[in-house]
């Protein structure tokens, strides 16, 4: 339950992304609210879940979940850092507690988020290793469109 504002907020923060690809002026503003507001809510997701029995996955789990916290507040996790990394961090390690706990068989379904969570961390890592200049909510397009219009 934890985790559906998260997952909606990087759905959100996608589909604006192809939207905008496709023409529609943002200045990306809103998609960075909500990237900030995914990662929030995945560290708390990671602080809130029970570890059960094993202390120190309890730990690791809250301690990576107070650092996606800090680094959410304190706005070290933009895109162009590896503090981007921590909200899909937290998801993943919440869906691999649960696989631990269920079972693979009975778990599916959080092995399936866990993959498109190292999917969207691949992704947002992209953005730090190939171009620290760059950012991915900051389109050429968009630029190229302004442009266009402030010209004619």
């Amino acid at each position: 339950g934890a985790l559906v504002v998260p997952s909606f907020c990087w759905l959100a923060t996608f589909g604006l992304d192809f939207i905008m690809l496709g023409g529609l002026p943002l200045d990306g503003s809103l998609q960075r609210q909500a990237l900030a507001l995914a990662d929030a809510g995945a560290g708390i997701a990671a602080t809130a879940v029970p570890s059960g029995s094993r202390l120190a996955v309890g730990i690791v789990l809250r301690a990576v979940g107070i650092a996606t916290l800090f680094l959410t507040l304190t706005g070290a996790a933009e895109l162009n850092s590896f503090g981007a990394l921590a909200g899909p961090a937290c998801v993943i390690l919440v869906r691999a507690r649960e696989i631990y706990w269920f079972g693979l068989s009975d778990k599916v379904s959080a092995a399936a988020c866990a993959a498109v969570f190292v999917a969207v961390a691949v992704f947002r890592a992209s953005t730090v290793s190939t171009d620290p200049a760059s950012s991915l909510l900051t389109a050429p397009e968009l630029d190229d469109f302004l442009d266009r219009q402030i010209n004619t």
